[in-house]
């Protein structure tokens, strides 16, 4: 998933800075991104009591951990040497600030879906954070509207992912960037419909939203909450 997420970004850079790369293939790059991610319901595991588990750590973890990977030899080496007090400074800074932000990013975070009671639980830290019905927890179509770079074409393109929201819930991306909407509605659609909680698209009142739990004695919405 982490792999897959990747990938997207970076194909999503190359098209929308480097249009000819559009060309090179029959389908693009993020077809077979879609490929990887059409087979519902992933990233969710289902547990031995029925109930469906998601586990994750934010992203940009990895990217934390590579930069103290670089950052803190190269400040012993400095130290080492006795090299430039401002660079020792700079990168000891750095190296505070990256080791911060690994701290901040590593928690596991897991959200458990109990279809049987209706509810869904957050977990972070190894402590329950929260714990709502499913009618609070969704999967949400953004589109994201991309301007070219300055100097290329004066089009702008559109760009769709699939995120889970939730009450007490932080936004997690199930899906990297593309083009392809009716692709991304048709998988938050099964994922939705598989793990049983609603779907709402990116256009705030649409007859595509597909909504299966809601409060007691309210109407079924046709607009899509934030």
């Amino acid at each position: 998933m982490i792999l897959a997420g990747i990938t997207g970004e970076i194909c999503w850079f190359l098209r929308t800075h480097f249009p000819f790369i559009n060309s090179l293939t029959r389908d693009g790059p993020e077809y077979l991104l879609y490929k990887m991610l059409e087979a519902p319901p992933r990233p969710f595991v289902v547990r031995d009591d029925g109930k469906w588990e998601l586990r994750y750590r934010k992203t940009w973890l990895y990217t934390y951990i590579i930069g103290l990977a670089i950052v803190v030899p190269i400040l012993v080496d400095v130290v080492l040497k006795h090299g430039s007090l401002n660079f020792t400074v700079i990168l000891s800074v750095s190296a505070v600030v990256l080791a911060w932000k690994t701290y901040v990013h590593y928690p596991l975070h897991i959200i458990i879906i109990d279809k049987r009671k209706n509810v869904y639980e957050y977990h972070k830290r190894g402590r329950l954070i929260t714990t709502e019905p499913l009618y609070n927890m969704y999967i949400r179509l953004i589109g994201q509207k991309c301007y070219p770079s300055p100097g290329g074409s004066k089009s702008s393109n559109w760009f769709f992912y699939l995120c889970l929201k939730g009450v007490g819930l932080e936004e997690f991306k199930l899906s990297p960037h593309t083009e392809y909407e009716d692709r991304m509605r048709k998988l938050g659609k099964r994922l939705s419909r598989k793990l049983g909680i609603n779907y709402f698209d990116f256009i705030d009142e649409s007859p595509l939203h597909d909504v299966r739990h809601r409060p007691v004695q309210i109407s079924i919405p046709t607009w899509a909450p934030a």
